[in-house]
């Protein structure tokens, strides 16, 4: 919307009233002395009010762009956890991860410390079953698979190289909610071709704990930032 000087306005309403001067005789300046206050104020509540909107539209942005910074520098974190991670068990079967599972327990335990919102971290089969956990050893038995799972679904036909971001779940093995950074095993020494999907890694997050972090950026009580 372009906004009209005040001015502009009144100069255009004095025209308009000498146009006017002639059939009307001497009713046009009581006329402008009652509509030209009018159109001041009502130009200047325009512009008061684009104002308004141009300020709330830059706190809004603002807000958003320090919103994308702190979860872009969250996730960071995460990432390179889970490149440590694969690292850690890289060239292990399944039955050699489940043999070293008292020392990889203890390995990725002391890996997630480092990550105070960090909720869990599993390794998981090609099944979807857990072979190792950060907060439980041995690994829960495979009472229910995450094979149905986005994040488990997305790696399983793609060769993904970023980490895989999923939605909000509850826990299989603890009922707690959590959303995933994973991303696929490679190289390890079950024997599988090359390129084939032989489980993932998976770090699971807070949800509350991230969401903590964002109202510490929103401005006023009402305010609102999410993750999509």
């Amino acid at each position: 919307m372009t906004t009209v000087p005040a001015w502009v306005l009144i100069q255009r309403g004095i025209a308009a009233l000498r146009a006017r001067e002639k059939p009307y005789g001497g009713i046009a300046l009581p006329v402008a002395a009652l509509v030209l206050p009018l159109m001041i104020l009502g130009a200047s509540a325009v512009q008061g009010w684009q104002a308004t909107w141009r300020q709330a539209g830059a706190e809004i942005t603002s807000t958003a762009d320090a919103g994308a910074e702190y979860v872009a520098r969250f996730l960071a974190g995460y990432a390179v956890a889970l490149g440590q991670f694969a690292y850690r068990i890289e060239g292990l079967s399944d039955a050699d991860i489940l043999a070293q599972g008292a020392t990889l327990h203890l390995a990725l335990r002391e890996l997630m410390a480092e990550l105070p919102q960090a909720e869990a971290a599993y390794a998981l089969d090609r099944r979807g079953c857990p072979l190792l956990s950060a907060s439980i050893n041995p690994a829960p038995a495979c009472t229910s698979s995450a094979a149905s799972r986005d994040f488990f679904l997305a790696l399983q036909q793609s060769e993904m190289r970023q980490p895989h971001l999923s939605q909000v779940y509850n826990s299989l093995f603890d009922g707690q909610p959590f959303f995933a950074l994973s991303r696929r095993r490679t190289r390890t020494g079950n024997g599988l071709p090359p390129g084939s999907f032989d489980g993932l890694l998976n770090i699971s997050v807070s949800p509350i704990v991230l969401a903590a972090g964002l109202r510490r950026l929103e401005r006023e009580p009402d305010d609102r930032l999410a993750l999509f």
